[in-house]
């Protein structure tokens, strides 16, 4: 009889210990089993789940357990950050530095990949061994874009040594024909090349000003420098393209990569690197667009264009730009609707070196990870 009740104190017991510690393990064991496999997230855009999902949920879908994360080798964390559904949006920022902050800011797995010491020599092993003849088309495209926008944008803190050996991967994946949109903007060598060809070109335009200087853009295109004239204001920092643009196979694979990751946003036109944002929304919204502006606060400071608002509404043909937590603008896009917030104001904007795209203010917001814009008229 005694033993037959400590039994079932025992089970008593242990039933109770099960109801205290279950409630903190299930969600986390079943976290920790959709990160198993070294690469694979829980969701893809091959997944029919994708295609219901909004931008925010799959960005948040994307990010590791914290628990998973910090005890997870710097190895293992690079196979997520080739895998990242969102890797080549790094070419959707005009500036390569951009769209490495926007990979911290809405990816922990990058965020705490690029924290670590040996993570850019991992990086550049992983990059040298690749066999690029075994990757299709929509890697290639991934993976180039992403290579091109890191070691643009961590450039000044590399050695010499590492620089060349970036080169030298730089070099191979041309030669294997690896395509991307965005430039590797290390090397300066070829500029002279480049602008021979030119010498003696053209570049009058109603409302450009030529300072009679040829430079390579943001987007690594040979263009004519200078100012452009509109608004009864001059902004400076204006590129008027000569050469470059993106090849057929790189702008199919551009709109082939953002179209499968932004399924909510209506494409206007393709990829191009001939114009950016500024320049669509601010001088001319055609395809026909030649232009990068670098920023557009010589126009919103206009004795001849009126700050409507700050986070509030906008009507059809307003300008909207956004800016980042210091201030600085950061992208431009035009509305196409009217609506009370961003939620309901419908835009068209160039997306980076991408194409021109239509989609809701507040989903273009979350893609440049960003809270305040501002409406112009």
């Amino acid at each position: 009889m005694y033993k037959r009740k400590r039994f079932v104190v025992r089970g008593i017991c242990f039933v109770l210990m099960l109801s205290l510690i279950a409630p903190l393990y299930p969600s986390e064991i079943m976290a920790q089993s959709e990160w198993e496999e070294p690469g694979v997230y829980p969701v893809s855009p091959s997944d029919d789940e994708w295609k219901t999902m909004t931008f925010s949920e799959l960005l948040e879908s994307a990010n590791m357990p914290e628990e998973v994360l910090k005890e997870t080798s710097t190895e293992m964390l690079l196979k997520w950050v080739m895998e990242y559904p969102f890797l080549a949006d790094v070419a959707a920022h005009d500036l390569p530095e951009d769209g490495i902050e926007w990979l911290k800011q809405t990816s922990n797995i990058c965020r705490e990949f690029m924290s670590r010491d040996d993570s850019r020599r991992i990086l550049i092993d992983f990059y040298f061994s690749l066999n690029y003849e075994e990757l299709d088309r929509s890697t290639l495209f991934r993976y180039k874009t992403f290579f091109n926008a890191y070691f643009s944008s961590v450039g000044k803190n590399m050695s010499n040594d590492e620089i060349q050996i970036v080169k030298q991967i730089d070099q191979i994946q041309k030669q294997a024909g690896v395509t991307a949109l965005n430039g590797l903007l290390l090397d300066e060598q070829s500029f002279e090349e480049k602008k021979v060809a030119v010498e003696g070109a053209k570049g009058v335009t109603s409302g450009f000003i030529n300072s009679g200087v040829i430079k390579t853009s943001i987007y690594d295109t040979l263009c004519f420098y200078g100012s452009y004239n509109k608004y009864g204001a001059s902004a400076s920092g204006c590129y008027k393209y000569i050469s470059g643009e993106a090849s057929s196979t790189e702008i199919e694979a551009a709109d082939e990569y953002f179209q499968s990751t932004h399924m909510l946003w209506f494409k206007l036109y393709s990829a191009s690197k001939k114009y950016n944002c500024n320049a669509f929304a601010w001088i001319d919204a055609s395809s026909s667009n030649s232009f990068i502006l670098l920023h557009p606060d010589a126009y919103t400071n206009s004795s001849q264009v009126s700050l409507v608002n700050t986070n509030g509404s906008a009507v059809n043909g307003d300008k909207i730009v956004l800016y980042n937590s210091s201030g600085t603008s950061v992208h431009s896009l035009i509305a196409i609707s009217s609506g009370n917030n961003s939620s309901s104001i419908l835009t068209k904007s160039k997306i980076g070196s991408f194409g021109v795209y239509m989609a809701s203010l507040s989903a273009v917001m979350l893609d440049y990870g960003v809270t305040t814009y501002k409406v112009y008229r």
